[in-house]
């Protein structure tokens, strides 16, 4: 059977280990591996690759001489091959505590909601900075716990920072930074190599972190400007084609959302530097019925995280800067779509307006023919229907021609033009009826469409 773990802060851990973050038993492999940097006043040890088994060895052989010591500053690097493997993020169920985290659970006490944020699994993984101060059974507070992660952007994971600093006199500090950026490691590691009194001050670890950071977003942004300045300096819009300008958008939009993503970065940065200080607020409080922190140290840390708030809101500003200069171009773009589009609809209305005039000129052509048609069509229906002949020729003796009239002549003229009186009255009526028709029904077209 498993034994329960004692949780710190059950308001907060009882629903995660309930349902979100289930402790595996026992472990078949465990995938993390461990890079540790002890650091002690004078001295340093480096301990890499160990698997937790290996590191809760060395622990345990520790010279009772230097267990006499004050407790070393420990640095512990983790690194998971299975971090963000998509066959977990397929699973229904989150992967629950490994055997390297229940380890460092038991050990140094850290939170559930710090392996919330470090489990892999499907939906929403909520991020965020906490900080805890740890009491003994006597109601003295003996340490600040805390922990927060830095984003890795769209396509990389975020790192995971846990801290535990004491405020007793024997003053321990210890980290688990999980994920760690390359770069900010190998600047921890150098450091304790050639200066590593310097990780002793505390929240030091804590600057290292938010340096890289924003070296990460600085570095970041600065690959985004010549995307943009591209945009403003080399290309004349007007000139695109609609292919052309259709991409450009695409392009401007996907600028867009990196220079957002950045400029949130920056705002993160500038909250968890605001963090640090209240950290350091809370630290000094805590450990002064104690001991003497040196102010020093603590101002010298300080100083560093004034300088990384002030690159930061220089970084902040650009990246609004460049966000509401991109939202520029991007307006461009649809203003100059849509002048292109006015001109086309332009040229179309002309075109359909010599169209209609075409049109207009073939109907009254059309009319024309229809009335003379019209005009002749009675006068032969009356001379074909009554077989009427009035007019004949004949020869006389000296060879001259002879038109002769024939005395009912005044019979067709009778007939034919009360027709054709008769057939035009009946063609203006029914184009009236039908023209009032045909308007009627346009108008009772909106009404069709509203019901």
């Amino acid at each position: 059977m498993n034994r329960p773990l004692q949780l710190l802060n059950p308001e907060i851990e009882f629903r995660m280990a309930n349902s979100r973050l289930p402790v595996c038993g026992e472990a078949e492999r465990d995938s993390a591996y461990l890079d540790t940097i002890e650091v002690w006043p004078g001295r340093v040890n480096v301990i890499l690759g160990k698997d937790v088994d290996c590191f809760a060895e060395h622990l345990d052989n520790t010279p009772r001489e230097e267990s006499k010591e004050a407790e070393p500053l420990r640095i512990i690097f983790v690194e998971d091959e299975a971090y963000g493997d998509p066959s977990y993020l397929m699973k229904d169920t989150s992967r629950g505590l490994n055997k390297t985290a229940c380890w460092l659970r038991r050990h140094f006490g850290v939170s559930l909601a710090f392996f919330q944020h470090i489990s892999p699994k499907l939906g929403y993984r909520v991020t965020g900075n906490g900080c805890f101060t740890r009491y003994n059974s006597a109601g003295e507070p003996i340490s600040i716990d805390g922990f927060y992660s830095n984003s890795g952007g769209l396509s990389l994971f975020p790192t995971h920072i846990w801290f535990s600093h004491s405020v007793l006199e024997r003053n321990a500090s210890s980290y688990i930074i999980y994920n760690s950026s390359p770069t900010a490691k190998h600047l921890i590691f150098q450091c304790a190599e050639m200066q590593g009194c310097a990780l002793l001050r505390p929240f030091a670890i804590d600057a290292f972190m938010q340096e890289d950071y924003l070296e990460k977003w600085t570095t970041r942004l600065s690959e985004l400007r010549p995307q943009l300045v591209h945009y403003e300096n080399e290309l004349t819009f007007s000139k695109f084609t609609p292919v052309q300008n259709s991409r450009s958008v695409e392009e401007l939009h996907n600028l867009s959302q990196h220079l957002h993503v950045a400029r949130d970065n920056f705002i993160d940065l500038k909250k968890k530097l605001n963090f640090f200080l209240d950290m350091r607020e809370r630290y000094l409080e805590l450990s002064q019925p104690h001991f003497t922190v040196p102010r020093q140290d603590l101002t010298s840390v300080a100083d560093s995280w004034a300088l990384i708030g002030s690159r930061g809101d220089h970084g902040l500003r650009w990246a609004a800067n460049y966000t509401e200069r991109t939202s520029i171009r991007i307006n461009l773009c649809f203003n100059l779509a849509t002048q292109a589009d006015s001109r086309t609809n332009l040229g179309i209305a002309r075109l359909t307006g010599r169209i209609s005039a075409s049109a207009q000129r073939d109907s009254s052509s059309m009319i024309t023919i229809a009335a003379v048609t019209m005009f002749f069509l009675p006068g032969s229906f009356v001379s074909a229907l009554f077989s009427m002949v009035f007019f004949n020729a004949e020869n006389k003796e000296g060879g001259q021609m002879r038109l002769l009239v024939a005395p009912q002549w005044w019979l067709f003229p009778a007939a034919a033009v009360p027709l054709t009186i008769l057939v035009f009255i009946v063609w203006v009526v029914w184009r009236k009826r039908r023209n009032s028709m045909v308007v009627q029904a346009f108008e009772n077209i909106p009404k069709s469409w509203d019901v």
